[in-house]
């Protein structure tokens, strides 16, 4: 918010992100340590609630800001709001404390595993980053970091199997079939869910000339379908006790919604939109608790905090691959589509800033231009169909396992949340 540089914003983002990443996997930590795993669906849903109407909230409250004030304003808004949640956590949060020592907690931490894995992951997002920005794929400027990140990979395999003590991820996980599946569901649910929130709002901007605070506001039908199902999805789980057909019905639904994301066009009416939106938050719901619950529920309890930073963790990292695939995607696209109906000046101005379109382009070039962004904007959607193809393959591989089979100490000494709500 105080950023002089884009190095110094670039550096407060990631600080940031650590932070954000910490509370969004503690939370669902803390809700797993206080709630029975046969009841732990329904509690898991309202958080997810939480996010979702916080995810309608932020866009619009961040693209007024950026509309009609500053952008800086969507960074300041935190302060207050953070300073509200820090008190009432201080004063309302009760956890049961451990005999061990800070100091001898530190020490069971997997540094090497984590350099390891953190550095792995830098150097792979700084690849796609470069890749789907100004540098070929075969560059050396993709290529190195690539290279390196998957060596470091294998290195962290290495240490992880051989040498770590208590490792960070421990390999036994990959030898579950359910982690594995689950994962998997993630990372190319990841995909998908990220090139949505992103390709779609750039398409009310660009194609049909919605200001940000107002493409945020076209995208409500989306999070009111997903906070409605993320409620019915943990309702029939704990009703059920079973996860699996919400999963192999959400998977399913994310192919029909990218094939239906391949219907807009520049004509395309908004009440259809509206419905299609919607249509993708009830896919999204019917995910966010079943994949949870799935990973879970495979693991002994000890290591289900280590399995819910795992699968946020490859949500994440399928949300960077959407995102750069649909970069590389619609870059090419447009270096093919556009000196067919623009004058080469004008190519290389609109592949860079789609900005200039509506504030800067002559208007004689504007519904050719538009045309050709919808329809490679459509191209990225074609990609998608597969890759959500492979999320229904992946649910395939998990079991099904008894939400009642253990329960931590925590719940059985404090009577459960279950029982007094």
């Amino acid at each position: 918010m105080t950023a002089k540089s884009m190095i110094m914003l670039i550096l407060s983002r990631a600080l940031a992100g650590m932070g954000a990443a910490a509370i969004f996997s503690s939370v669902y930590i803390i809700i797993s340590e206080m709630v029975p795993l046969k009841d732990r669906a329904n509690y898991q849903g309202v958080l997810s609630i939480a996010y979702g109407s916080a995810a309608i909230i932020g866009p619009l409250v961040g693209g007024g800001f950026t509309d009609h004030v500053t952008w800086r304003w969507a960074f300041l808004i935190n302060l207050p709001i953070g300073g509200v949640v820090l008190l009432l956590l201080f004063l309302f949060l009760d956890l049961p404390t451990q005999s061990t020592s800070f100091f001898a907690k530190l020490k069971r931490i997997d540094y090497v595993g984590t350099f390891l894995i953190l550095s792995a992951s830098v150097l792979f997002l700084l690849a796609l980053n470069f890749g789907s920005g100004g540098y070929t794929w075969v560059s050396v400027a993709v290529l190195v970091p690539l290279v390196m990140s998957f060596v470091l990979l294998v290195v962290f395999g290495v240490v992880e199997c051989r040498y770590a003590q208590e490792p960070i991820l421990d390999p036994r996980f990959f030898r579950n079939r359910s982690v594995v599946g689950t994962v998997l569901v993630n990372l190319f649910l990841g995909i998908n869910t990220f090139a949505v929130f992103y390709y779609v709002p750039l398409y009310l901007q660009v194609v049909k000339g919605d200001s940000a605070l107002l493409s945020g506001v076209r995208l409500i039908p989306l999070q009111i379908g997903a906070n409605v199902f993320v409620i019915i999805s943990g309702f029939l789980i704990t009703k059920t006790q079973t996860y699996r057909p919400c999963l192999w019905i959400g998977t399913t639904l994310t192919t029909v919604n990218m094939g239906l994301l391949c219907l807009l066009d520049v004509d395309t009416g908004f009440p259809g939109m509206y419905g299609m939106f919607a249509f993708i938050g009830f896919t999204n719901g019917l995910l966010f608790t079943s994949t949870l619950i799935s990973i879970q529920s495979a693991v002994e309890p000890e290591d289900i905090a280590v399995v819910t930073g795992l699968q946020h963790f490859s949500r994440l990292l399928g949300g960077a691959i959407g995102i750069a695939t649909g970069s590389s995607i619609l870059n090419s696209a447009l270096a093919v589509k556009l000196p067919h109906v623009l004058p080469p000046d004008y190519v290389a101005l609109v592949i860079e800033s789609s900005y200039f379109i509506h504030n800067g382009l002559p208007g004689q070039y504007l519904a050719a231009t538009l045309q050709a962004y919808a329809e490679s904007l459509r191209l990225i959607w074609y990609v998608m169909i597969p890759l959500a193809g492979l999320g229904v393959v992946s649910s395939l591989l998990i079991k099904h396992h008894d939400l009642q089979r253990h329960e931590s100490p925590t719940q059985d000494n404090s009577s459960t949340i279950s029982n007094t709500a």
